[in-house]
């Protein structure tokens, strides 16, 4: 798997269903745990506020962020740094 990542052959974007902040991480993990999501659920520490979201539902929570990622609710790295960069205050 790792092989394949490295050499471009599987993007582990592609399993990506929810993001949230540092806030939303006890919400996460009790997401990953009741199978709320069917695949991962990444949390950004340098953000706080954001909600645990599914992607799906990004555009209502994050509408700036919401056209970032591919089509098909994908998310992408220009993705996530739109995020950080729309929401992180140092």
């Amino acid at each position: 798997m790792i092989r394949k990542v490295l050499a471009g052959e599987l993007s582990p974007n592609q399993s990506v269903v929810a993001v949230g902040g540092i806030d939303a991480v006890q919400d996460g993990i009790r997401a990953m745990m009741e199978g709320r999501y069917s695949g991962e659920v990444v949390i950004f520490p340098q953000i706080s506020g954001l909600p645990l979201t599914g992607l799906a539902n990004l555009k209502t929570v994050v509408p700036a962020v919401a056209a970032r990622p591919a089509p098909g609710d994908v998310w992408t790295r220009e993705a996530g740094a739109s995020l950080i960069e729309l929401l992180w205050e140092p």
